[in-house]
């Protein structure tokens, strides 16, 4: 990247040209992110914010997915239930599919994925 601006004459122009070879290199990036996204079937990544940190340092701030957390609810066992008696891992499936992790010595708590 460098390579492409010791040419010009005027360091002030030198160094707006590195700061937009630095922002083209990046939106590829964000592209192969979008589409990688899109094809999951999540969101597509956003651009919040974008601005100088530093006469040579362009910030951007890109949001790509979210956290959801699970929660801790109480557990009430169905027949069928899988419960897998690992010290380490108490896992439930129900109809083959993971329901949580049971919590608590009488595992009477569930905590969902």
């Amino acid at each position: 990247m460098g390579g492409r601006t010791r040419h010009l004459p005027s360091a002030a122009k030198g160094e707006k040209v590195k700061r937009t070879v630095m922002l083209c290199s990046f939106i590829p990036l964000l592209s192969m992110l979008a589409s990688a996204a899109a094809a999951r079937g999540e969101e597509r990544p956003e651009v919040l914010h974008v601005g100088t940190v530093a006469p040579h340092i362009i910030g951007i701030t890109v949001q790509a997915g979210r956290i959801e957390h699970g929660e801790q609810v109480p557990f009430e066992r169905q027949p069928g239930d899988e419960i897998n008696d690992d010290a380490k891992d108490r896992s439930v499936k129900r109809n083959g599919k993971l329901l949580g992790w049971l919590l608590g010595r009488e595992g009477n708590i569930l905590f969902t994925e």
